[in-house]
């Protein structure tokens, strides 16, 4: 009988031929037709061993004694992971991808992260954090919190957008802007105290001040205490720097 790996036409006993382009076949064979390699496999022409099977692209060379063609096949990449020249790897850093992934180009970053756009984008140098402002969902989308909104780095969705110092509104929605009598901080709006008022854009109780004909409990008029804080006609005084202001 015709060794593995080989073919025999008209019989052992006449002419024995080792399988061309480094392919396998099973014992008894007679044709060079019956050479091939195992499923989801090539080799190149003139490949010399039978080792020189390789899987394609999106499958990755896996051991099997119970395969009689080699005794492996190749199996499909799985989720995030990448298969090429019969290895399989994991996407990178903050990576993921669907099955049958074939390089590591076929990942996305993830939630929370955006494509790499410092240093060049490789295989190690693949997704960043989202940029503060923005938020990431994911397969290297980016985009902006509405205007005077801010968020933190690694946002997720549009949820984790808030309006800045001076503005209310969550969640990304319209950031409108605060009127006395009233402050507003993260997104959230609160009221001055009674017999106060605030300029527009107030982001604190401090910037709410006494009207006239009335008194602080320092006995001063908080009008002037407001007014060292934050003088909004001049855009000068202690009014701290937050994310963006549109």
């Amino acid at each position: 009988m015709c060794k593995e790996d080989r073919f025999c036409p008209g019989g052992a006993a006449n002419l024995t031929i080792v399988c061309p382009d480094g392919k396998y076949s099973l014992p008894g064979s007679d044709d060079p037709t019956d050479c091939y390699c195992p499923d989801y496999a090539f080799s190149n022409q003139n490949a010399k061993y039978v080792t020189e099977c390789i899987c394609q692209s999106g499958y990755f060379k896996e051991y099997n004694s119970a395969l009689k063609l080699g005794g492996w096949g190749c199996s499909v990449c799985l989720p995030n992971q990448v298969c090429y020249n019969n290895t399989n790897k994991t996407c990178p850093v903050h990576a993921s991808s669907y099955g049958a992934a074939k390089s590591y180009v076929d990942c996305w970053c993830n939630p929370g992260y955006k494509n790499s756009t410092t240093g060049g984008r490789t295989e190690l140098n693949f997704c960043e954090d989202c940029t503060p402002n923005y938020f990431c969902t994911g397969k290297g989308a980016l985009e902006a919190c509405v205007a005077h909104a801010v968020s933190p780095v690694q946002s997720v969705d549009s949820n984790k957008c808030f309006c800045d110092w001076g503005y209310k509104g969550v969640n990304n929605s319209a950031c409108v802007a605060c009127q006395s009598p009233t402050y507003c901080y993260a997104g959230l709006e609160a009221q001055c105290s009674e017999g106060t008022f605030s300029v527009p854009l107030s982001w604190d109780r401090l910037n709410c001040s006494c009207i006239p004909g009335r008194w602080g409990p320092s006995g001063d008029t908080r009008e002037n205490e407001s007014q060292k804080l934050f003088n909004w006609e001049g855009h000068s005084g202690a009014r701290p720097t937050h994310g963006r202001n549109g």
